[in-house]
């Protein structure tokens, strides 16, 4: 799960650049109100690009336990940005 499927591609207008960092500022104020264990999990995969058994041996959890880690910060992040009305929803793509 990376920063762009929670929050989207960063854009080339001006104000697709002030909502990226609307974006990136919500999910630093998401990301400090979840467990110090998620958060780390959430940032050595994006940031670091550690595996589940990295990101497991890091955070002293059972490495089936890193995907719904990362799951459920991605859900609280997801949440968090919709809240505030930043959450980039993709096309449904009926031609409406």
């Amino acid at each position: 799960m990376s920063m762009e499927d929670v929050i989207g591609d960063i854009g080339d207008t001006p104000e697709e650049l002030v909502a990226s960092a609307e974006s990136a500022a919500a999910v630093r104020e998401a990301l400090s109100a979840i467990p110090t264990p998620w958060r780390m999990a959430f940032r050595l995969r994006n940031s670091e690009g550690l595996d589940d058994l990295e990101i497991a041996q890091a955070i002293e959890v059972a490495k089936d336990e890193v995907p719904r880690i990362l799951e459920r910060t991605a859900d609280v992040l997801r949440a968090h940005l919709d809240e505030r009305g930043l959450l980039r929803r993709a096309d449904s793509g009926d031609g409406a």
